[in-house]
């Protein structure tokens, strides 16, 4: 099983990767899908999470399926915080790493996904992708602080590997 915090690293990436097709779609829904998830280096992952989602079914454009996969990103880095919160409330001897943790996904949820969805609505691609990465760049911080905490690897690792794939 992949860590959380690989996950959401790997969901970075593949919204990095999504946000440059953007440009480009006017296929059937599953085709779209299957076509742009074709173009990322987990198709699988990209291929379940953009079906999951009910909304994928009224995408007009892989911009569409893009905020969508931006979603699903936020959906995990909340998940990721609350479970932070929870443990440090839980195990006050990791407070110290888990602080850092905390701040890395409140500034990915306050700023990062806010800002690129904006500037994905503006039509801005090439900043939308900008501040994906720098997620994704967070992401991975995180996955270094949290390495050596055996606890964490399976809950953190997983979701921050889906996180940083889906963007």
């Amino acid at each position: 099983m992949m860590s959380t915090s690989t996950s959401l690293t790997s969901f970075f990436f593949l919204l990095t990767i999504l946000l440059p097709l953007t440009e480009s779609s006017n296929t059937s829904q599953n085709d779209s899908i299957i076509e742009t998830c074709k173009k990322t280096p987990y198709y699988q992952l990209c291929v379940s999470t953009l079906q999951s989602d009910p909304q994928s079914s009224k995408a007009l454009s892989t911009q569409d399926l893009s905020l969508i996969a931006i979603e699903a990103a936020k959906a995990i880095a909340t998940k990721i915080l609350k479970e932070i919160n929870k443990t440090m409330d839980l195990k006050p001897q990791l407070k110290g790493p888990l602080s850092k943790c905390k701040g890395i996904y409140e500034s990915i949820l306050s700023d990062h996904i806010p800002n690129a969805m904006e500037a994905l609505d503006k039509g801005d691609h090439k900043s939308a992708e900008a501040i994906m990465s720098k997620a994704a760049s967070g992401a991975e911080e995180n996955q270094k602080i949290l390495f050596g905490i055996t606890e964490f690897a399976d809950f953190f690792g997983w979701r921050n590997f889906c996180f940083n794939y889906l963007l």
